[in-house]
């Protein structure tokens, strides 16, 4: 059973207009899930409603969007407490990793962007399925917080020896990952846009959009 990772949404608001966007954020494993917890409870920022959970479908990327697409249609029961009803969020991002699975990867792509506003809140209001994906992995953007890198291969087990130069006591899941690395997430950030931006960068090549949730919940 997925842990809970916010307070349940307020079932007395169906129907009315949110004045916060909510979004949800479904992760591969514990790793990613305790960074974006840390990261929702560091920020708690007025605008955002965000809830974390790891993904109950097992951590095939397409697994991950199945999940999410569940959770959207049917909101989320736990210990017979509903922890928000079916469509409650605007926006609901899907993070994997690629892991070595480049066509796993390309079909949960796909499937986001059939998923993408397909559906709409109960205020009639659409649903953004959004990818958040790493190639090779979420350690990528650990990492990024300590190296400069440009377009090359990597393989996972690569990134993690890279990342434990600089983090020696690193093992899946990474508690605190957050709170160690939150003085660099700006440069991090930099790098991973440069990274997706840069000229030289083919398929393949390592890159990481884990940004894009940071910028979102921490404006700089």
């Amino acid at each position: 059973m997925p842990k809970r990772r916010q307070h349940s949404l307020n079932r007395r608001n169906a129907g009315k207009r949110p004045t916060r966007d909510r979004i949800l954020i479904i992760t591969e494993g514990e790793t990613e899930s305790k960074y974006f917890d840390a990261l929702r409870r560091h920020c708690r920022i007025s605008t955002v409603e965000c809830m974390v959970m790891p993904s109950g479908k097992g951590t095939s990327p397409k697994n991950i969007v199945d999940y999410a697409e569940s959770l959207i249609l049917n909101g989320f029961m736990n210990n017979q407490k509903l922890l928000f009803p079916s469509k409650s969020f605007e926006k609901v991002f899907v993070v994997f990793d690629e892991d070595n699975d480049p066509s796993a990867r390309l079909v949960a792509l796909n499937r986001v962007k059939e998923l993408s506003g397909k559906y709409r809140t109960q205020e009639r209001r659409p649903i953004e399925f959004i990818t958040v994906d790493s190639v090779p992995n979420f350690e990528l953007w650990f990492l990024l917080h300590y190296e400069c890198l440009h377009p090359q291969k990597m393989l996972p087990a690569d990134s993690i020896a890279r990342l434990k130069q600089h983090v020696p006591d690193y093992v899946k899941p990474m508690p605190k990952m957050f709170d160690r690395t939150k003085g660099k997430v700006e440069f991090a950030c930099n790098q991973a846009e440069k990274l997706l931006d840069h000229k030289d960068r083919q398929e393949g090549d390592i890159c990481t959009n884990v940004h894009s949730i940071v910028k979102l919940l921490l404006p700089f």
